[in-house]
């Protein structure tokens, strides 16, 4: 009998004059599981798999894993679908403690979606053996359908069977040239964007169009995952075509390759019973069929177009009656799927819809711009775990601005292209004007006009006496309210930004209300109650750790709730005061 060149010990003298891939060190946190170097051989019986980690893979109590992902017919369009890497086969590994607890090689049912890792089933145990950082396994050729002289790709990955995993980016190939996961991704992301050409909007992953369009900040975040929390979103209306744009605070449509963090067969230490839910050897004619789960992220996008929620579909979480809905799916940034659907169903919880049609759509790193229909608008994200996140209801983005059409509830709105209040409902505010007094003092106002704003011109003060002066008639600071802004100056530890009050020069028992920055380069709202401080403690509200920075754009919000007089602030969207009590009132 032909023995293998290579002898399965954990020993890896054996290896010497062997082509072995250095792999990115120190890219996690857990050493046991950090890949450094990788190596593939095939002599005439045994494809032979080296894996070295940093430390020891097996040397804790808690299990690890090792899988290695084997493309034998060298198409990235049958088997499991990685990037560039159709896997044909897997090869798993469980252990802990100092031992190997199962070694099950898996092959692809090709009558599944390429993206389900439901669809391996379990095939043969292999030998392996693991000594120190080295772990070594053979898979007879006959299992694998080839011979020592095909062409494979093999990508490695390893996990803590929790939340960590290191996939190795260089993919071996055994005849020719190997590559790297990201730079096929790359490429992935590119070829699967939409790259349209044209003035203004235009959908091609180039997302500077978007500067001058005004956002709504997603204020209350309920992701723990940073691909799915979203930041940022508008739509937008141009030539009677539709548009909208989406951030995440990590990159959009992120995923993950792997969608299991623990192991297929995980048998216990001591009984050795497994987990497996395929016994090795048996069929993939499934009795009952298992559910399709994929490493994709997914963004929905419900679209009410006859501003009626009694019609169409409607979901917990939002107060539209959605008619058309964009779906769109993704890993590692990549678009695998780009659809508008129509509502087919008959009650309002009907999740039915169509089949639906290929839409323009881009994404790059943590933007996301793509085709929509009219109507308005609600976002919703599904992680590729199940964890949700959604956006509140928004409209059309208006050049008038967001707030002009808000009704009662708008006091005032200044958008700074010039010194009218466009609140549509109420004129509490009034047009600014540039006073030349202060408290009957004589003061060198000359507030101008540039075009350097957040999304389009602005105010420019010069930090000593300038001031522009509106209406507070109607105005109660004692009932809810909140205050909003677009910020940007050279002082960061002291400035006033806003003032209600009548300007006689008394700061104490006056009811009266200020937002600045203060000392520690911090936000800070100050309510005059008290009777001999302008600022006590008590009517007092202010940031800690922000450290705003200088010439750098900031949106600020500060929240008043009457009910229990709690103040909250929000800095770029980002609640960091909440549920601070004061005594306005």
């Amino acid at each position: 009998e032909e023995e293998s060149a290579l002898t399965v010990d954990g020993n890896i003298e054996d290896w010497s004059g062997i082509k072995q891939t250095e792999q990115t060190e120190g890219n996690v946190e857990s050493a046991n599981i950090d890949i450094v170097k990788t190596g593939a051989y095939t002599d005439s019986i045994y494809l032979s798999l080296l894996t070295i980690t940093d430390e020891p893979i097996f040397a804790s109590t808690e299990g690890k894993t090792i899988r290695i992902f084997i493309d034998t017919d060298n198409s990235y369009e049958t088997g499991f679908s990685l990037p560039g890497v159709g896997a044909d086969y897997m090869v798993e590994l469980y252990g802990k403690g100092q031992t190997s607890l199962s070694s099950v090689l898996y092959s692809f049912n090709d009558n599944k979606d390429t993206n389900d890792w439901n669809g391996f089933f379990a095939l043969s145990s292999v030998d392996t053996r693991t000594r120190g950082v080295n772990t070594e396994i053979q898979i007879p050729l006959f299992d694998l359908g080839i011979n020592g002289k095909s062409e494979m790709k093999l990508v490695w990955q390893t996990t803590d069977n929790e939340k960590m995993t290191d996939l190795a980016d260089n993919v071996v190939s055994l005849t020719g040239e190997g590559f790297t996961l990201s730079s096929k991704i790359e490429t992935m992301i590119s070829d699967a964007n939409s790259d349209n050409t044209g003035e203004g909007i235009v959908i091609d992953g180039y997302f500077g169009d978007w500067n001058n369009i005004e956002k709504q900040f997603d204020q209350i975040t309920s992701a723990e995952s940073e691909h799915i929390s979203l930041e940022q979103y508008a739509a937008i209306e141009q030539n009677d075509d539709y548009f909208m744009y989406m951030n995440v605070e990590g990159n959009i449509l992120n995923g993950i390759s792997v969608p299991s963090y623990s192991a297929k067969s995980m048998p216990d230490l001591k009984t050795g019973s497994s987990s497996e839910n395929e016994p090795v050897g048996v069929s993939n004619q499934e009795s009952t069929p298992l559910p399709v789960i994929t490493g994709e992220d997914t963004i929905y996008v419900l679209i009410d177009t006859d501003n009626d929620y009694t019609t169409g579909y409607s979901s917990l979480g939002t107060g539209i009656g959605a008619e058309k809905m964009v779906e769109i799916k993704g890993v590692h940034g990549i678009i695998t799927l780009r659809v508008m659907k129509e509502w087919t169903g008959s009650n309002n919880n009907d999740w039915e819809w169509s089949q639906g049609e290929l839409i323009d759509a881009a994404a790059y790193g943590g933007e996301l711009e793509l085709e929509v229909a009219n109507g308005k608008y609600w976002i919703h994200i599904v992680g590729w775990n199940g964890e949700e996140e959604s956006s509140s209801d928004f409209d059309l983005y208006s050049e008038d601005g967001r707030y002009v059409t808000s009704g009662s509830t708008c006091y005032f709105y200044y958008r700074f292209g010039g010194v009218t209040d466009t609140c549509g409902g109420t004129a509490a505010g009034d047009t600014l004007t540039d006073p030349d007094l202060w408290d009957g003092s004589a003061v060198s106002n000359d507030v101008s006009l540039t075009a350097s704003g957040y999304i389009d011109q602005g105010q420019t003060f010069d930090g000593t006496d300038d001031f522009l002066k509106g209406s507070s008639s109607g105005l109660d600071i004692t009932d809810d309210w909140s205050f909003e802004a677009w910020i940007n100056t050279d002082t960061s530890n002291d400035g006033a930004i806003f003032f209600i009050g009548n300007a006689d020069d008394s700061t104490a028992n006056t009811n009266e209300l200020s937002i600045s920055l203060k000392s520690g380069d911090e936000l800070q709202m100050c309510y005059s109650q008290h009777s001999t401080d302008e600022c006590y403690n008590s009517y007092e509200v202010h940031t800690s750790g922000v450290n705003f920075n200088t010439n750098q754009w900031y949106h600020i919000a500060v929240v008043h709730n009457d009910g229990d007089g709690d103040i909250a602030m929000f800095v770029n969207g980002v609640a960091v005061v909440n549920n601070d009590g004061t005594n306005i009132a």
